[in-house]
């Protein structure tokens, strides 16, 4: 293993932009601050897009991961993980590690003093269809992960990671949640010591962000369930803003769920409700926005989807560099992107199609090009995405 690389990434003092998640905080209508290597590499002309070849994978996912503003490529395959780099001229494979499991998820960011990734594991096919469910942090110091945290239970699967301030502390934590049984997910926020305590269960809460919802300087936390508190109701958001949850009625069950600073608006949540049990014939793929205002959660429809039945993950993206997100919407067959061309008009564009797999991911080469990645059984395919950055409209 090529555990150089690694300290490359922990050391170079990276800001988490890859992209899949980017944290938003500012409270006001005026653009968030921004990597400004990632804006200068999105607003530069883009070079010849670099021949991609990448070894085989089951879920595939992008980190920015050395800080440079392009974002690496990372495959599970098997209990093996990778990590690849999109150059100007080649793709490097940097590192592959091994473990209990298949990876599910991954975070990376500042806990104490050293930037981590953190690494969750669980059940899988084949000789990983019993593994446990399982935390680990690696950092430079480390030759390999440490695990911090492992459970063998009836459903050994995570439901969020992340790396959060989660109390104002300025001291971030690894945010992270686990289905306790076939139905019921709980939280298990812990420090890079593995310290941490059981939080309260909810059924079916199956996504989560935490982000300052009401403006009010403090992080709250919102849940998006795909089914209710008993079989055959309906999913629905739930939201705490400091004094305990609050219900938000939707059209059905949620599944994607992001928090984004667009252009013409204050940051808010966007959501994509729709789903239903029978998924194939009446569940919708449509994405909403929820602003919190004085007289509570204000609910508006930005587009949808009509030849799919859901958006498995919402991505919040600033693809033409202009210091304001667009959202990229994961659906059972399309990668499609939401943008205004103005601060008041919605527009859609599909970036990619592919045949329905576990996941996919969204990101930036070091080329220039933005690419879907697609796992597979004989290599990782990477969709090129043409979209223009803001200089060049």
């Amino acid at each position: 293993m090529a555990l150089r690389h690694l300290c490359v990434w922990v050391y170079c003092g990276l800001m988490v932009a890859g992209c899949q998640s980017e944290t938003v905080s500012a409270p006001d209508v005026h653009a968030r601050q921004v990597h400004p290597e990632r804006q200068a590499l999105i607003r530069t002309p883009a070079v010849q897009a670099t021949a991609v070849n990448l070894p085989p994978s089951d879920r595939v996912f992008c980190l920015d991961l050395d800080g440079d503003g392009s974002d690496e490529v990372l495959g599970a395959h098997g209990s093996d993980l990778w990590a690849a780099r999109i150059d100007r001229k080649a793709v490097k494979l940097l590192w592959k590690q091994s473990g209990k499991g298949v990876v599910h998820r991954l975070a990376i960011g500042q806990i104490g003093t050293e930037r981590t990734l953190v690494i969750a594991r669980g059940i899988g096919r084949g000789p990983n269809l019993k593994a446990p469910l399982s935390l680990s942090v690696w950092t430079a110091r480390s030759k390999e992960p440490k695990i911090l945290w492992s459970n063998a239970g009836v459903r050994n699967e995570p439901a969020h990671l992340s790396i959060q301030d989660l109390n104002g502390d300025g001291q971030s934590q690894v945010a992270f949640a686990h289905y306790v049984d076939k139905y019921h997910v709980a939280t298990r926020h812990m420090n890079a010591n593995g310290i941490g305590q059981l939080g309260e269960k909810m059924r079916m809460a199956s996504g989560r962000i935490y982000a300052d919802i009401n403006a009010d300087g403090r992080v709250d936390e919102v849940i998006s369930r795909v089914y209710g508190d008993a079989k055959g109701l309906p999913g629905d958001l739930k939201i705490n803003l400091g004094q305990g949850w609050v219900t938000v009625s939707t059209d059905n069950g949620v599944r994607g769920l992001v928090f984004a600073h667009v252009k013409g608006a204050k940051p808010a949540v966007f959501f994509a409700d729709g789903w239903r049990s029978n998924y194939g014939k009446e569940a919708k793929a449509q994405v909403k926005t929820l602003e919190w205002t004085p007289m509570g959660p204000k609910l508006t429809k930005v587009g949808d989807s009509p030849g799919e039945f859901t958006f498995f993950e919402l991505w919040a993206v600033d693809i033409d560099g202009d210091g304001f997100d667009e959202l990229v919407a994961r659906g059972n067959r399309h990668i499609t992107l939401f943008s205004k061309a103005d601060t008041t008009v919605w527009s859609q564009t599909k970036l990619a199609t592919f045949e329905p797999v576990i996941n996919v991911a969204f990101g930036l080469g070091g080329d220039g090009h933005w690419r879907t990645f697609v796992p597979g059984k004989t290599k990782t395919n990477a969709i090129l995405a043409q979209v223009k950055p803001k200089a060049a409209q």
